[in-house]
């Protein structure tokens, strides 16, 4: 076990970019980790607070209407009708680029791809991106009626006390290179995995432990690792009362049986909220910053 050996067309995560709760960069974000400062407010200025019986915390992210369309050589109409996402993607895309030791311009007509495998061949450089922002109320009016966010506004992960999650803003990007192609590494990635199990009656909301256990398993079987030497486990996490303890039981039956230390676990949804489809890179954001702060063990 624990053999994993790595080649020079492995895959290494060697830019990164993003912008947080309260954190311009990955710097700020960093920084408010370490200071355990909460990035969720209760600030109206995405939509209006509905009632007291309605959460009104949120994380969010600041200046979204700012944007340089002239260095994008985008004309001032083009601007307009370019969704706000896309334009902050476009931003950090070419900030984490930047990050890689690469000039942008330099990819024009590159064998660049978006998301997908290098190790396939079928591109040499990747861009793995994530936006989330919230700009009506329709989906916090959905979840709060199917209570699933925090009327306290806390997220609180894996706590008999949680009451549902915080919703949060994120923008994040990683730039994905083959090893023996890169200027600066910041972790390297070693596998991949993933299942569901949506097809079912209680419905694709409802967590499974068994599932998770599953999935864990065969990873750390794939890659001929023993999970009980991992030290620290970044969780999905969100406060839910039903999501957290199928996760933490599958992380405890899977990483802690007969372990010679405790494992240290968290996520970034207590301090931030979660960004629902944007989470899993802002989980990865936390990993990097642990790595380059060698806080990781």
């Amino acid at each position: 076990m624990n053999s994993i050996k790595i080649k020079d067309d492995d895959v290494a995560i060697t830019g990164i970019a993003g912008k947080f709760p309260k954190s311009r960069n990955v710097q700020e974000f960093a920084s408010n980790l370490f200071n355990k400062i909460d990035m969720t407010d209760d600030s109206d200025e995405r939509f209006k607070k509905f009632s007291d019986e309605f959460p009104h915390r949120s994380g969010k992210i600041s200046d979204l209407d700012k944007f340089d369309a002239s260095f994008f050589s985008m004309l001032k109409d083009q601007t307009k009708s370019t969704d706000r996402q896309m334009r902050i993607l476009l931003e950090y895309s070419y900030e984490a680029i930047f990050d890689a030791g690469i000039s942008p311009q330099t990819l024009i007509g590159s064998n660049t791809g978006v998301c997908r495998y290098i190790k396939s061949g079928a591109c040499d450089a990747a861009l793995v991106t994530s936006c989330h922002i919230i700009l009506t109320s329709f989906m916090f009016e959905n979840f709060n009626a199917m209570k699933m966010l925090a009327i306290d506004g806390i997220s609180k992960i894996f706590d008999e006390d949680s009451k549902g999650f915080v919703q949060a803003e994120t923008i994040s990007v990683i730039f994905l290179q083959k090893l023996k192609d890169s200027k600066r590494i910041y972790a390297h990635l070693i596998h991949s995995l993933s299942n569901n199990d949506g097809f079912k009656i209680e419905g694709s909301s409802l967590p499974s432990q068994e599932i998770q256990q599953k999935l864990m398993t065969k990873f750390y079987q794939d890659i001929n690792f023993d999970p009980r030497e991992i030290k620290f486990f970044e969780a999905h996490a969100t406060g839910t009362k039903l999501g957290d303890p199928q996760e933490v039981n599958a992380i405890d039956t899977v990483c802690c049986q007969n372990r010679s230390d405790q494992l240290i676990i968290g996520s970034t949804k207590s301090n931030m909220g979660h960004s629902e489809p944007s989470s899993g890179l802002v989980s990865v954001a936390k990993i990097i910053i642990a790595f380059e702060n060698n806080t990781s063990n």
